[in-house]
């Protein structure tokens, strides 16, 4: 791991993160509701589906995981391989990709002995 990749994973991973925090299920669920009774009262509303962050949560999540496989295809192997033989199944997130989720929720959230151990973890470990 070089002091280069590790911080455009970050820098891939605040973004998710910005997208996920600034969008959640209860506020999309709270404004679809809010929607259905401006139209029950005839009143005009933003047509726009409060679910579509979704879109962009996954395919953020899906840049980040193309990201470590192109650097090195053995850092989502596992994830790659049960994609084709389990097509149907949920696959588990790569280790480094749940590594980097960690430590920037821990960096955003301010807890920065534990950001202190993931780096020192990712950078051993990759």
């Amino acid at each position: 791991m070089t002091q280069e990749i590790f911080d455009n994973g970050v820098k891939l991973f605040k973004e998710r993160y910005i997208i996920k925090s600034s969008n959640s299920p209860e506020n999309s669920y709270k404004k679809s509701q809010e929607q259905i009774e401006f139209l029950n009262m005839g009143l005009e509303v933003d047509t726009k589906n409060p679910w579509t962050w979704i879109i962009d949560f996954f395919e953020m999540t899906k840049k980040i995981i193309s990201y470590f496989d192109g650097i090195n295809e053995n850092w989502c192997k596992k994830y790659n391989e049960d994609r084709i033989n389990f097509p149907d199944k949920p696959t588990d997130w790569p280790t480094i990709f749940i590594d980097f989720r960690d430590y920037v929720e821990n960096l955003m959230n301010e807890n920065y002995i534990e950001c202190s151990k993931l780096k020192d973890r990712i950078f051993i470990s990759y």
